[in-house]
């Protein structure tokens, strides 16, 4: 649904003439239905921003064959200067891509545009390329159209995207260990903002260094460094598990919540992922599930500190905020500030809003 929100996004930058967002776009990303039809890392440059990138590159969601956005969108050739040559269906079902991959292979220029591969004679189109001529209805001087093909009417709708991409954008199924973690995690007794990040974290989603590598957004080395303790590079698994710094705010929180006797700490790490059952008493495995997500999210919010603001970082503020931010979430969901007393909470946290 998320990619299928982002195809909106896309269509809109097709049609949409008059917007005043296009005013500020395309100054900046140059010709904007180019890019969104051929949608792929050709036509991104290193300043681009994360938002724009990702708009361009949603379709490595899927499989770019056969459901690429520019599939699902009919070009109506005006004066050809909108719509790319080879990633856009203007001569029939298939793009040109498609049709002659060996050509395209051999073609100078990836990123041409329909005006530049051919010229305009006696109201016809006519190709300037050697052994590859052909004649259709050319109106020259008005404006590329566009229509999405998935509908009736030729206009975008967000069900009729998802209807067509969901089997390509759900991705892969996930295994039971994730679901069952996932659907723990809803129910914890967290801020939504808290549990989305959780969602990201379990689901490996979160923009770490390595990640962003992976996009061509940070160069690999120096730049995907960890920023706790430089020799490594910033994994999931390292920044969150690996660390040093962050295995000793680990041992400081297992401590603190005095779980040694139920579960080892490399459990307590997998928390909700199946060694969180290893706790009998619900209540407590529920103050368990606030405790790790403060910990996660007071650890990235540290990691991003570091990174964008270049502050220092301290285990003492950290490890005190861990504690303040599981006490004040699970005081917000009770209601009632006198339900757990912060002194009692610094000593024995399982113990807790009992009923």
């Amino acid at each position: 649904m998320n990619v299928a929100l982002i195809r909106k996004w896309e269509w809109r930058s097709l049609v949409e003439k008059e917007a005043i967002w296009r005013d500020i776009i395309v100054p900046v990303y140059g010709n904007v239905k180019l890019k969104v039809l051929v949608g792929d890392n050709s036509v991104l440059e290193k300043k681009d921003s994360i938002w724009w990138r990702d708009l361009i590159l949603s379709d490595n969601y899927e499989n770019l064959q056969n459901n690429h956005f520019a599939r699902a969108i009919d070009c109506t050739v005006g004066n050809g200067e909108n719509i790319p040559l080879w990633y856009a269906c203007w001569l029939g079902p298939q793009t040109l891509l498609e049709a002659f991959p060996e050509l395209f292979r051999y073609a100078e220029n990836h990123l041409a545009v329909v005006s530049c591969a051919g010229s305009v004679r006696d109201g016809k189109w006519e190709w300037s390329v050697d052994n590859l001529v052909s004649v259709l209805d050319y109106r020259g001087s008005s404006e590329d159209g566009f229509v999405w093909n998935l509908c009736a009417d030729g206009a975008f709708t967000v069900s009729s995207c998802y209807d067509r991409f969901k089997e390509k954008l759900s991705g892969p199924p996930l295994n039971q260990a994730t679901v069952s973690a996932l659907d723990y995690l809803w129910k914890t007794k967290s801020p939504s903002k808290i549990l989305f990040f959780g969602w990201r974290l379990i689901l490996e989603k979160l923009a770490t260094k390595d990640q962003l590598a992976r996009r061509g957004i940070l160069v690999e080395g120096i730049e995907t460094i960890c920023v706790f303790f430089q020799s490594e590079e910033e994994t999931l698994v390292h920044l969150f598990a690996g660390c040093s710094i962050t295995k000793g705010i680990w041992r400081k929180v297992f401590g603190w919540t005095d779980l040694g006797s139920t579960m080892s700490l490399g459990g307590f790490r997998d928390f909700f992922f199946h060694n969180c059952s290893k706790i009998k008493c619900a209540n407590k495995r529920s103050i368990g599930a606030v405790i790790w997500l403060s910990m996660v999210w007071n650890l990235w919010l540290k990691r991003n500190a570091l990174v964008f603001k270049s502050e220092s970082f301290s285990f003492t503020d950290c490890m005190t905020e861990i504690v303040f931010n599981s006490w004040r979430w699970l005081n917000s969901f009770y209601k009632r500030v006198d339900y757990c007393n912060f002194y009692w909470w610094n000593i024995l946290p399982l113990s807790c809003f009992e009923a």
